[in-house]
């Protein structure tokens, strides 16, 4: 038997709110990827400059005749921040794969099914 108006329109409005709240969800979640991207690129123009300092400053030991690269703060704290920098890049682009391949499986298993008559 044919299904009523009100039948109908329970589940168009239905579908639509799904449609909806997949679509802000996805939405946030490419806005994420595009954020955590651009923090990833910072992150690697950062270590780039301290990999060119720490350079430097071992040059300028190197010059200076000194051996022991071990006892000189500035370097040691260069190597702390390179560290940190690192760890945070390591964070931030497994972030982003993790929410890569979560994107990849919502946009497979994206079938909507209509809700049953509730009379």
């Amino acid at each position: 038997m044919g299904f009523d108006l009100r039948y109908n329109l329970q589940n168009i409005g239905t579908l639509f709110a799904i449609a909806v709240q997949k679509t802000a969800d996805s939405a946030k979640a490419c806005s994420k990827g595009v954020f955590l991207t651009y923090d990833i690129t910072l992150l690697k123009s950062k270590k780039q400059k301290l990999s060119c300092e720490i350079g430097a400053r071992v040059a300028v030991l190197m010059q200076e005749g000194k051996i022991n690269l071990a006892h000189d703060a500035a370097l040691s704290e260069l190597i702390a921040q390179l560290e940190a920098v690192e760890q945070d890049l390591a964070l931030h682009e497994s972030q982003r794969s993790s929410l890569i391949d979560s994107l990849k499986v919502n946009k497979q298993g994206a079938n909507v099914q209509p809700i049953a008559n509730s009379q």
